[in-house]
């Protein structure tokens, strides 16, 4: 596809992230699928991504793709004849709405793997506020990495170049 330039136009950074997320999230689930321990009860993923705000297109990527995954694992018989279940909340791609749905929804179901947030804005602190609990998680930033994409974007709003 060309854009306005008559270039090739490039899907921006988030864009791959989240995709790249997605696809992460499914190589996770099916490395599971070869693990010895899995049992008969359902494999329950939660979702935790902004599907509202300027970032709902992102946690619809992530969703899509692992709900996807979750079909293709489910049609050849799940995780060791366990289906593979996916929720997904809304956290808006804000670090509050992040951290209280994932406590919510942990205090109530057993979940097997939790995917929280993006960009680390929703990511790092509803990963901080689950770290305790015996579930698998899928880090998408580091602390260091948040702070250097803060310094970035805080270098674009001066105007100065990056």
């Amino acid at each position: 596809m060309l854009n306005m330039f008559g270039r090739i136009a490039r899907p921006g950074r988030r864009v791959l992230a989240a995709s790249g997320a997605a696809a992460a999230l499914a190589a996770l689930v099916m490395a599971m699928a070869v693990s010895a321990n899995a049992a008969k009860a359902p494999f329950k993923v939660l979702l935790v991504v902004p599907k509202s705000g300027p970032l709902g297109f992102v946690g619809g990527i992530a969703e899509n793709g692992t709900k996807a995954a979750a079909n293709v694992i489910n049609s050849q018989g799940g995780i060791l004849g366990s289906k593979v279940e996916v929720k997904t909340v809304d956290d808006a791609g804000q670090g509050a709405k992040a951290v209280a749905a994932a406590l919510q929804e942990t205090s109530a179901t057993k979940y097997n793997l939790i995917h929280c947030g993006n960009f680390g804005d929703d990511g790092l602190p509803c990963s901080a506020a689950i770290k305790g609990q015996n579930v698998l998680q899928i880090p998408l930033i580091s602390e260091k990495q948040n702070r250097r994409s803060q310094e970035l974007s805080a270098d674009v709003q001066l105007g100065w170049s990056v």
